[in-house]
């Protein structure tokens, strides 16, 4: 596991690093406003695009780590019905997006992200089943590398200066990845795999988890979306570049979860709950603490010199990073508890705990709405990180018997956590 996890441990440092060069390269190319206006366009994507992955993603990664032809089964129909309603969020998109009350944020220009509603959920299962099947670097490279990588070449090579052009290049650079991703899988698509899983077996597994991945997705992206409705382009650009920033905390978890969330299905479905099931959750717990308390620092301490990367007058930003980043970290001190949760049949319970964070974003937001305050919506963020964590680890307590809270320095031999 370890040679896995130093491997995804890599290829996620990259990610981020290439995450975080993104905006910069927006900000710098597009300037301050058409950078905000950019961004709340990537964050109406992100939105939807959790709405049309419908939780597949995750029931892909579950089944695939259990039994491959299980996977591929549920990989075809997850590719069908996020194909379908990947479709019909885009069409909703298309003809919304410029309608009053948004048209001053970029309106019919952002009409050109229209295609990564359908291309961003196909690749983020493609990537999920890969993921699965213990192609972590494949998965990673896929969906974080290989499209930004090439967003990124296509705004400095080009010149991109206009959102439009900016928001062409973000589609066609998810198409690519998908195609690439498409290609590595090509076997999978051909071969025979018996009975399978069932339409609603499948559903079974999805609907809970699309609940919880679009409560997590309201979590993470609805504070900017509505803040890109009522606060000026220059705020947005900064509350954007902070909550870009702030992620870099998490991406040891990230590494983490695509190494141990198949292993965690795996062992409960063997019946490790007492034995090797917490031996993992330790193990992780440990890599998350003692990688995310560095990273944390560094980003808490220099946060004004590392939004004037961004550009001027972005060092004003740096408080909305400071408060982002408090979310972020308890966030990784939890460790992989939503994780674990829907990986050894606890989805209901995770679906709760995305709730109560969804709940308390959309409160939090609506009164920074009244209020038209950024600060407000970057608390809201943090409150919702923090609200979910707390949760999901009381959760993992009560039906795994597993204390995150101390199960990270338990050290002899066959003790309970």
């Amino acid at each position: 596991m370890l040679s896995s996890v130093f491997s995804s441990f890599v290829i996620r440092v990259l990610g981020a690093f290439l995450a975080f060069t993104m905006g910069v390269v927006v900000t710098r190319n597009l300037g301050v406003d058409d950078a905000g206006v950019f961004f709340w366009g990537f964050s109406l994507v992100a939105l939807g695009a959790s709405v049309a992955s419908m939780g597949t993603e995750v029931s892909v990664v579950r089944f695939a780590g259990e039994q491959r032809s299980a996977g591929i089964s549920v990989l075809r129909k997850a590719l069908l019905l996020v194909f379908v309603s990947g479709s019909l969020v885009a069409v909703i998109y298309y003809f919304a997006i410029p309608l009053r009350g948004v048209e001053g944020n970029g309106g019919a220009h952002l009409r050109a992200f229209t295609p990564a509603f359908v291309l961003s959920p196909l690749l983020v299962v493609v990537s999920s089943y890969l993921q699965g099947a213990a192609r972590v670097v494949a998965s990673v490279l896929v969906l974080k590398i290989v499209g930004v990588l090439l967003f990124c070449v296509f705004i400095m090579v080009a010149g991109i200066s206009s959102v439009q052009a900016s928001a062409y290049a973000y589609s066609l650079a998810c198409l690519v990845s998908l195609l690439i991703g498409v290609w590595l899988l090509r076997s999978v698509f051909f071969c025979g795999i018996g009975k399978g899983v069932g339409w609603r077996q499948f559903a079974r597994s999805f609907f809970p988890l699309w609940l919880v991945v679009i409560a997590g997705a309201l979590v993470q992206w609805f504070s900017q979306v509505i803040a890109g409705v009522v606060v000026d382009a220059e705020e947005m650009a900064w509350f954007a570049a902070a909550g870009r920033t702030s992620m870099l905390v998490n991406f040891v978890l990230i590494a983490v979860n695509s190494v141990v969330g198949p292993r965690f299905a795996e062992s409960f479905r063997k019946g490790g709950r007492e034995g090797d099931l917490i031996c993992i959750v330790r193990w992780s717990v440990r890599v998350m603490i003692f990688g995310s308390i560095p990273l944390f620092l560094f980003l808490y301490l220099f946060s004004v010199g590392l939004m004037n990367l961004y550009g001027d007058g972005f060092g004003f930003g740096s408080g909305l990073l400071r408060v982002l980043l408090l979310g972020q970290f308890v966030c990784a001190l939890a460790g992989p508890v939503g994780y674990l949760l829907i990986m050894t049949g606890h989805e209901v319970d995770a679906m709760r705990g995305a709730f109560a964070a969804a709940g308390t974003v959309v409160l939090f937001t609506l009164i920074a709405f009244f209020k038209t305050d950024v600060m407000g919506f970057a608390l809201a963020t943090a409150a919702g990180v923090v609200v979910q964590n707390v949760y999901n680890s009381f959760c993992v307590w009560r039906r795994l018997n597993i204390n995150i809270l101390t199960v990270w320095f338990k050290l002899q031999k066959g003790e309970t956590a």
